[in-house]
């Protein structure tokens, strides 16, 4: 029974050539495989490619080496000879996998914005490789590489009510991404999908985050198939005319809260800074009274400022936040990692 031999294609860059890119098969370790035949070259010449093949990965040339390997492998050497061959070729393969490709970020064209305007994303991609990266769109009897971006999209309204809708957009790459070493590409999404479309009596927030999973990446003629993990991105949405309420948020909550003014007073919520996070929960749970209209954007407040649900219970958001409020917002502390050893004086 013939053994199957598994087989894939690295294109190679054709260097001052105009007949466009060449392509080698490089035979991948199969351990079934053996050779048919006697050797084609002596084992000398084996035995100085196997020295080139090591010399050629410690200098990085990974795709030189891995196409030296496939060629010797064609020329059937003997049994020590194609063990090592192939050994060398798992090596060289795990190296490749190991290989740093690209730094990403992922960003609100803006935030806030308000009802009805579509949302925007900037998609920033660096090459780290140290070698040319391509991604291309397609490949001939492929399929396309494509962007699919996980959207979270939470409604706060005035009356405490939060509905949290999941969806997902697909996005298809246009054209191909070349980037050079050490070299960024910008692509801007737009993105109608969203669904920011309806007004509310409160405020929207969208959690977006995502991956590109490509058709391949190429980084200086060796391929990987791993989807790339593109970081997330969070954008608010209020009524029109939200802007005057940016200055001061925790002053405009207390004003809000003096005047009854539901909506002013959960969209200040939504605009408080991280670092504000304690007092205006603080300014929160000294106004809650437990039954009224205005306790009850309170409580969506609560639940937005802290991701805690403690329902429509003035005492029990009073309670924990007495238990917990010290240490709630504090940030934990940095670990070292283990696998680190650390050193006292």
């Amino acid at each position: 029974m013939r053994s199957a031999t598994l087989v894939f294609f690295l294109l190679a860059a054709c260097k001052g050539s105009s007949q466009g890119p060449s392509w080698d098969s490089i035979v991948v370790h199969n351990p079934n495989w053996q050779p048919r035949g006697r050797p084609m070259e002596k084992p000398e010449w084996f035995d100085e490619q196997i020295q080139l093949v090591r010399e050629e990965a410690d200098q990085g040339r990974l795709y030189d080496a891995l196409v030296r390997i496939s060629k010797a492998l064609k020329r059937r050497p003997a049994d020590a000879h194609a063990q090592e061959l192939r050994r060398l070729g798992g090596e060289i393969n795990t190296k490749v996998l190991a290989l740093p490709t690209l730094e990403v970020e992922l960003e609100p064209k803006a935030d806030p914005i308000v009802f009805g305007e579509v949302i925007g994303l900037k998609l920033r991609l660096r090459n780290v490789s140290g070698r040319p990266l391509i991604i291309p769109a397609r490949r001939r009897r492929t399929s396309h590489s494509t962007l699919v971006l996980d959207v979270r999209r939470t409604g706060y309204d005035i009356n405490a009510h939060v509905v949290i809708d999941r969806y997902r957009i697909l996005r298809r790459l246009e054209k191909d991404i070349e980037i050079e070493p050490n070299d960024w590409y910008e692509l801007d999404l737009e993105l109608p999908e969203a669904r920011n479309d309806r007004p509310l009596e409160g405020f929207r927030f969208f959690h977006i985050e995502g991956r590109l999973r490509p058709v391949y990446v190429d980084i200086g003629g060796l391929r990987r198939w791993e989807s790339i993990p593109l970081g997330s991105a969070r954008v608010r949405a209020f009524r029109p005319n939200f802007e005057h309420l940016r200055d001061d948020p925790l002053a405009r909550m207390e004003q809000a809260m003096a005047k009854n003014a539901r909506v002013h007073l959960l969209t200040a919520c939504a605009l408080v800074a991280p670092a504000d996070r304690r007092r205006a929960v603080d300014l929160l749970v000294g106004r809650l009274q437990g039954a009224g209209a205005l306790d009850r954007t309170i409580f969506g407040c609560l639940e937005y400022l802290t991701e805690v649900n403690l329902g429509r219970d003035a005492l029990a958001w009073r309670t924990w936040w007495a238990r917990v409020r010290e240490t709630y917002f504090t940030a934990p502390p940095e670990r070292p990692d283990p696998a680190v050893p650390t050193f006292g004086n």
